[in-house]
């Protein structure tokens, strides 16, 4: 990686504390250095505490431009201060859907990384907060960038929401990669998946490997195949089509 940053962490947190030891996203956060060059523009969907926003600052250097996304007043006071040194981050107070408004954030304490917009019926009571949603293809800064080299959407199951409000954004294939994370199965036959596919990106889940020595994991990549059934990996990669060969290596 390019540069070198930091961040400030709450090793009380369960996320937190994984960055902190090293073993969190251990494979996936090797990704952006194959897409993003210097000077360009990069987007941080769900962006949190600021870990992805950091990573890619440093990828694309002073003069490039990353977006970061982060709807919760209490976790964005603490991306700012992590990016308050970092000019090329600009901070956007709401979240990405498919209609402009307002919705409800549901999280809860001692992981900071689980903030949804639908409630967990299987989590203890959540705090609420009242955030805005606008569509990603109105915000001038994304629809105005051009080409957006990495696109890292982290949004807890919203993921449907934000696409259907990308518009041009993929359908234009302005976005040469993008690493999403979801939560929950996905029927691939007509969802967002199948969109992606459509406007000409390949899809990859991750399968991670130990290495002999059991104290770091590996990623590979593995191409979503076969007929339109539900997807239940909770993280895979689209890659511009005509881009593929940047990760021949894992696949």
């Amino acid at each position: 990686m390019a540069g070198l940053a930091s961040i400030e962490l709450d090793r009380d947190d369960y996320t937190e504390a994984g960055i902190y030891r090293g073993t969190y996203e251990q494979g996936e956060t090797s990704l952006p250095e194959r897409f993003v060059r210097p000077n360009s523009c990069c987007i941080d969907a769900g962006a949190n505490i600021g870990l992805y926003s950091v990573l890619l600052a440093a990828l694309t250097g002073p003069g490039g431009t990353v977006l970061a996304f982060e709807p919760s007043r209490f976790i964005r006071e603490r991306l700012l201060r992590n990016v308050a040194h970092i000019p090329q981050v600009t901070v956007f107070p709401f979240a990405l859907g498919a209609e402009t408004g307002t919705a409800t954030l549901f999280r809860w304490e001692g992981n900071a990384a689980v903030a949804r917009l639908q409630r967990d019926i299987h989590r203890a009571e959540p705090i609420e907060e009242t955030v805005r949603v606008q569509q990603l293809a109105k915000v001038p800064e994304a629809r105005n960038a051009g080409e957006i080299d990495f696109m890292k959407v982290d949004v807890n199951g919203s993921e449907s929401g934000l696409f259907a409000g990308a518009g041009e954004l993929f359908h234009d294939r302005r976005v040469r990669a993008a690493s999403v994370g979801q939560i929950a199965p996905v029927a691939k036959s007509g969802s967002w998946i199948q969109v992606l596919e459509d406007a000409g990106y390949a899809a990859f889940t991750f399968q991670m490997e130990t290495t002999p020595t059991r104290l770091r994991r590996t990623l590979r990549l593995v191409p979503l195949a076969g007929p339109p059934t539900a997807v239940v990996d909770w993280k895979l990669l689209f890659v511009r089509k005509d881009l593929t060969a940047l990760i021949a290596d894992l696949t």
